[in-house]
């Protein structure tokens, strides 16, 4: 029996990712300089390995106020993220999860400053057992910190946790931390380059199938 759901969040809960991108690829036109979007993704969903301030500043040739260029992106990030609904399927999930009695936790690799306000935005707080992000561990996605510790406060098994996640960052964490993983790519991370056999199930969106039918597959598996 499974018995607790445990979600990733950008990209999963709400879709920040595509908003990001729209920021960087603003920021990167008011220099006329294309935004290298495969490096970037690479990074999406852990360790951010890739700074897009100081590749800016090399490639328009002259020092540029980072500070300055990095708040302005930040909060247009913010700004369009603030109008994006939840991801399909996210919704009935958490409710399903609730009445099968499962745990929900979330694990992920940005701030509680960024995660709590837009739960808080979209309701949903009261639904979750266990939050745990990047500032509580010493490293994110692809480590599997996260996930063994929102398996801790949940107090369940990790084969008897499903992990749902959009990144390869996320999967390879997930997998490490022995647990289910389904991907949900989304717009972004849809172009990764992903491990072929990893994950235990691939949908197109969570309103796929409902969360008694994917319990089916994953343990019919």
């Amino acid at each position: 029996m499974l018995q607790a759901l445990i979600f990733d969040f950008d990209g999963i809960i709400v879709d920040t990712e595509s908003p990001e991108l729209v920021s960087y690829e603003e920021l990167y036109a008011q220099y006329d300089v294309e935004f290298p979007v495969d490096t970037w993704i690479a990074t999406v969903g852990g360790e951010l390995t890739f700074n897009a301030y100081t590749y800016l500043q090399k490639a328009v040739g002259h020092p540029l106020d980072i500070d300055e260029i990095r708040t302005w992106r930040r909060q247009r990030h913010w700004e369009l993220t603030k109008q994006e609904s939840l991801c399909p399927g996210v919704m009935d999930y958490l409710r399903a999860a609730q009445e099968r009695s499962w745990k929900i936790g979330l694990a992920s690799s940005s701030p509680k400053t960024w995660v709590l306000p837009l739960l808080e935005q979209h309701n949903l707080l009261p639904f979750f057992d266990a939050i745990v992000t990047a500032d509580q561990v010493a490293q994110v996605k692809p480590n599997p910190e996260l996930y063994n510790r929102a398996l801790m406060e949940v107090d369940v098994a990790a084969n008897k946790a499903v992990a749902i996640e959009d990144s390869v960052n996320g999967l390879r964490a997930a997998k490490a931390a022995g647990m289910y993983c389904v991907v949900v790519p989304n717009p972004v991370t849809v172009k990764l380059a992903w491990p072929q056999g990893l994950e235990d199930l691939r949908l197109h969106s969570l309103a796929e199938v409902s969360l008694a039918d994917l319990a089916d597959r994953l343990l019919g598996s």
